[in-house]
Formats: structure tokens, sequence, C-alpha cells
């Protein structure tokens, strides 16, 4: 009894020590109160979530409309984009994992001029694509929750309106030994959605590399799980 007591102490004196890191982080972000508190509650459970949808006829760990891994040796960037247009203002939020789920970088990136929402996911996608290269990685998925940019990036057809953004991708793809881009729906595209948002409230890019705050581990691990918060 008093070794089950003193598991349990431990375990709750290290959920203590993660949350108090996860806040001191987020207190110290440049961004608004309110961003901060909605962060915090979606990673202790405070909002509604999205239930993991099982079907009876499916296995105990099969997870309905999930984030999917790569394949075996490639990486996946996931990229989206947030706009408030009043203010003319735009934001990138970019996530990238390895086939294994683990994650190896992300981005928040501020855009100080704010055009139509397919033009700024198509430039987000073009962020993720230069990242990518600069991290030196061969095999890359690009994934964007916008369908109509990576139908046109995919069919190699332009326009007048994003012509110089999806040439430069196009150049980009040949970059790689490996590259494609696929589409995925927004529910499933959280965390970089969310690094999107607060991309809006920064004055100047946010990276992540080799040392991750506990909160964007978390929303990654949630991601691969199928629990999303509904934030949407």
């Amino acid at each position: 009894m008093r070794e089950s007591q003193g598991r349990h102490g431990a375990e709750s004196s290290s959920r203590k020590g993660r949350a108090t890191q996860s806040w001191n982080f987020l207190w110290e972000l440049n961004v608004k109160h309110k961003l901060k508190h909605f962060i915090w509650k979606c990673l202790h459970g405070i909002l509604p979530v999205n239930a993991v949808v099982k079907d009876s006829n499916k296995g105990e760990g099969e997870i309905s409309n999930g984030w999917s891994l790569a394949q075996k040796g490639w990486i996946k960037i996931n990229s989206d984009a947030a706009l408030q247009q009043k203010e003319g203002l735009a934001g990138w939020g970019m996530v990238a994992r390895d086939w294994k789920g683990n994650v190896l970088g992300a981005w928040a990136i501020p855009n100080s001029s704010c055009s139509n929402p397919k033009l700024e996911e198509s430039m987000a996608l073009r962020a993720a694509m230069v990242k990518a290269k600069q991290q030196g990685w061969r095999r890359v998925m690009f994934e964007s929750d916008c369908l109509m940019v990576v139908e046109e990036i995919n069919r190699e057809q332009t326009n007048v309106i994003r012509s110089v953004v999806l040439s430069d991708i196009w150049k980009l793809r040949t970059k790689f030994d490996e590259c494609c881009c696929t589409f995925t729906r927004r529910v499933n595209n959280s965390v970089s959605h969310t690094l999107a948002k607060m991309a809006l409230k920064l004055r100047e890019q946010t990276e992540w590399k080799d040392v991750f705050p506990d909160w964007l581990l978390e929303l990654g691990q949630a991601d691969v799980a199928g629990r999303r918060p509904s934030f949407m």
C-alpha cells in the first residue's frame, strides 16, 4: 500500500512539475493572454475535445480521421495559415515529424501583410519546403488542408494570383530526392493550425528544434493519437 501511495505521489509531483514548466514557457511568449490560456486549457482537457471515433468493426487501436504517419524513412511536414484580414495580418504554422510521429521541428511565422486565404496557404507550404531544404531532409511529404492549393501543385496548373508562389514550389520540389504534396482535413491539421494562430500574435518568427516545450509535444502526441482540441 505504501509503495502504491509513493508511486502515485511521485507521478502527481511529476505531473505538477511538467504543468509548471509548460505554464512558465507559455507565460514568456509574446502573445496575448487569451491565447496563452487557450493553449493551457487545450493541454489540460478543460476545453471539450473531439472524441476518438471507433467503429465496432474496427480493432481496438484503430483511429478514424486521425493524423497519419509518413512512410518509413520519410519526413512529414504539415502547414497551415491563419488570417486577420481586418488587421492586415497573417500567420503560418508548420510542424515536422518523422515516420514514427516524433516532432523534429516546428515554426510559427508571422506575415506583416495579408493576402487571400489561398495565397497564404500557398506561401505557408512554400515556407515549409524552404525549412525542409534547410534541414537537409531528402524524402518529404508536405501536407495542407487547402485542397485547391494541393490540386494546383500536383496538376502543375497556375493562375495570375499565385503564379510566382506556385512556380517557387515546383522548383523547390526538384531539390528533394522524393517529394509529394497531399491534402488532409482541417481536423487532422491541428498542430500547424495552432502554430499559425499563435504566429498572428508574434512580431518575429519562432522556431523550435531539438528541444521542445511540453505543450507542443503534448499537442503533437494528441494529433497522432486522434485526440484533437475542438478549437476550429
